[in-house]
């Protein structure tokens, strides 16, 4: 199911885009490039857990029926493997370093290509709540003033976002920087560089930008 849905996402705003804010067409095909290698170990580990769950021989009865149930209660109840499964099972974890959308770069312990990563700011909000707009995101982090250079005021399905509180445990010492996020809210640039930005925007949205 999470696969499913991501597959969706990932083709419905490329298309989207496409139709409507008149994309560059190279843009449909990072679709395949993103998503082939994910359903491909997708298809294995299924694969294997099938016939570790039908196999009718003694062995692998035994093995669900006596083994696995105690095996599943132990683990289920340890915290560390709650936080090492549950981004493999929600596919959170789900990065395209080298999707042509992506800009290599990286900031403490994020990089491009990776999904935004969770986390939550002093006043209880979190970073979330404030990216479900299925559009381009732009954030910036650090106590000056963030300069977005006038993309704010470009036709561009854009929102440009501005933070002061700035996550140590995922960011460590670093500050004023940018995140430019896709619309799946996967990132295609980490870094300083606003410029760098805006040449990303430009490529993807050509006769668009003045």
């Amino acid at each position: 199911m999470n696969t499913g849905i991501q597959d969706v996402y990932n083709l419905a705003w490329k298309l989207a885009f496409t139709i409507t804010k008149k994309t560059s067409e190279s843009i449909l095909e990072t679709y395949n490039t993103e998503r082939m290698e994910n359903a491909s170990n997708l298809l294995r580990t299924t694969d294997r857990m099938f016939d570790v769950m039908t196999g009718s021989n003694w062995f692998w009865n035994f093995l669900r029926l006596k083994v696995m149930p105690p095996v599943a209660k132990f683990i289920s109840k340890n915290k560390r493997f709650n936080k090492r499964i549950f981004p493999l099972i929600s596919q959170t974890s789900i990065a395209y370093p080298s999707s042509a959308l992506t800009i290599k770069s990286s900031v403490g312990n994020i990089k491009s290509g990776d999904r935004m990563h969770y986390f939550e700011f002093a006043d209880g909000s979190n970073i979330f709540s404030y990216l479900s707009d299925p559009v381009f995101k732009l954030l910036y982090f650090g106590m000056a003033d963030a300069n977005f250079i006038g993309l704010q005021k470009q036709e561009l399905p854009l929102r440009c976002l501005s933070f002061t509180e700035v996550p140590g445990k995922l960011f460590k010492d670093e500050k004023d920087f940018y995140i430019l996020l896709r619309p799946d809210n996967h990132i295609s640039y980490i870094g300083k560089e606003i410029k760098v930005c805006r040449n990303f925007l430009i490529s993807l949205f050509p006769g668009t930008m003045v």
